[in-house]
């Protein structure tokens, strides 16, 4: 790589070293401000940089959008195509192809790929990367009941990232999931202990209002939450944690940089697990709202609704 072309590169790692400093130091008004700067390289960079895989990327969210699912298929699909194609550009690809296939309920697909995007980031540095992957794949089994294979995945994306504390945010959402695969095996205490620990992790981080990662790991650390208080029959708890689970789903789908498709499939996804325990408290109208909530937002993207089915 020249010396023009490293520029860009040394740039971001300027920025990322940047941020980790303000996250280790607690700074975190100078944390959410740095990753401003970050939003706005990585724009400057893709305008100035284009590439097949990036708008290919590009054309699939636009499908999406327009309820389009077959030509985002076809556009991810482009990608493995291209000549050349880096490891990490194909994990990626396989990765996307994967939400994809859970956002229209196309189950054994999605898992297909999510073991793919596994299998082609395994020699990608850094490795944290292959972090990232393994989640994606751990969710897919933990969706599909294949908890033993989901916990092992999870002890893998566990074991790279270490102690780290720049990684708090990546381990609290794998431990996360690691309490969820408790709680389907009823080892609530177990479970009980782990979110305690990812709850540490994640609720200093919760102040950067921007960071939507943040705050999408602590939605679903709510409905993890909500899942094991259901589990030990906390009915009122459940509610509880579902409604915070929704609040935070909502904000991320609300701020302009993460805004789309998927964040708000999840608002409706924690919209019915808050349905299913309204109703188990009789609070049915409340259910029955809920519910008609999910409704709109599936309908509105041009989702199939499998519970509906």
């Amino acid at each position: 790589m020249s010396t023009d072309e490293s520029k860009p590169f040394d740039a971001f790692s300027k920025l990322m070293h940047q941020y980790r400093d303000a996250v280790n130091d607690d700074e975190l008004g100078d944390a959410e401000a740095t990753v401003h700067e970050i939003f706005a390289a990585a724009a400057e960079w893709c305008d100035q940089n284009p590439s097949p895989d990036f708008d290919l990327t590009l054309a699939a969210g636009r499908f999406e959008e327009n309820a389009d699912w077959v030509g985002a298929e076809s556009a991810y699909r482009q990608i493995h195509l291209l000549p050349s194609l880096e490891p990490h550009t194909a994990s990626k690809a396989y990765s996307d192809l994967a939400s994809l296939y859970r956002l229209v309920n196309r189950h054994s697909d999605a898992l297909r790929h999510a073991r793919l995007a596994t299998a082609a980031a395994r020699p990608v540095a850094p490795s944290t990367f292959l972090v990232m992957m393994l989640r994606i794949e751990a969710r897919c089994l933990i969706g599909y009941d294949h908890i033993d294979l989901a916990r092992a995945v999870l002890d893998e994306a566990l074991s790279i990232i270490g102690d780290d504390k720049a990684y708090d945010q990546m381990r609290a959402s794998n431990l996360t999931l690691l309490a969820e695969c408790d709680v389907h095996r009823g080892r609530h205490a177990d479970a009980e202990r782990i979110l305690e620990e990812a709850f540490y992790l994640l609720q200093p981080l919760s102040r950067m209002k921007i960071a939507a990662g943040i705050h999408s790991d602590l939605s679903r650390w709510w409905s993890a939450a909500a899942k094991l208080r259901a589990a030990r029959n906390d009915r009122d708890g459940a509610v509880t944690a579902w409604q915070e689970a929704v609040r935070l789903a909502k904000h991320v789908a609300s701020l302009p940089h993460a805004e789309s498709v998927y964040t708000k499939v999840t608002v409706a996804d924690m919209l019915k697990g808050l349905a299913d325990s309204l109703a188990t408290c009789d609070f049915s109208d409340s259910a029955a709202a809920a519910l008609a909530d999910r409704t709109t937002i599936l309908r509105a993207l041009g989702i199939p609704d499998a519970d509906a089915e």
